[in-house]
């Protein structure tokens, strides 16, 4: 049992990386000079900018989601009390351990990437009832956005499938269907 348990978290856990590793495969945008080590106002403004975008409860509404969908989607037939007890755990773990120091690593990696004009504006905009408003709302919109998703994506899957036959030389009784 515990070797199940373990490996349960373990999948959640490794999930949780699985967006930040898919969404660093986007386009690079033009890199800018850094500075050789970020100023102390730069860090504080950072410091400005995760609290007032609530970066630790995104953090917290990521693991969850990771948790609740990695727990559908796995085969390690696992009943409703040691679901509960992977996802209590991997939450704790994550917010004891991993957020605290991610937002300390992240800090200066967004004094480096942002000017401090730009964290300026960002801070202003965030801590504003109207960026406030965003970051309320945009929860809902990505919610919405991936239900969207999910209905576009069988009818994409059936047209790569299709091309990736029509290059590589699938017949027609070999050629996979999607899921």
């Amino acid at each position: 049992m515990f070797r199940r348990l373990a490996a349960a978290a373990l999948v959640v856990a490794l999930g949780a990386s699985a967006p930040a590793a898919a969404w660093s495969q986007g386009a690079s945008p033009p890199a800018r000079p850094q500075a050789a080590s970020p100023s102390p106002k730069a860090l504080e403004l950072v410091q400005r900018l995760l609290k007032a975008t609530g970066a630790e409860n995104q953090a917290d509404l990521l693991t969850q989601a990771i948790i609740t969908q990695m727990a559908a989607s796995s085969n390690l037939n696992l009943s409703d009390e040691e679901r509960v007890a992977v996802a209590h755990i991997v939450r704790d773990v994550m917010r004891e351990e991993v957020t605290p120091k991610l937002m300390a690593r992240m800090t200066p990696v967004y004094a480096r990437t942002f000017t401090e004009a730009e964290l300026e504006a960002m801070v202003v905009f965030y801590e504003s009832p109207v960026g406030q408003a965003a970051i309320t709302r945009i929860p809902q919109l990505m919610q919405e956005s991936i239900a969207i998703t999910e209905e576009l994506m069988p009818p994409a899957q059936g047209e790569i499938l299709r091309r990736l036959c029509d290059r590589f030389g699938c017949d027609a009784d070999s050629r996979p269907t999607p899921s």
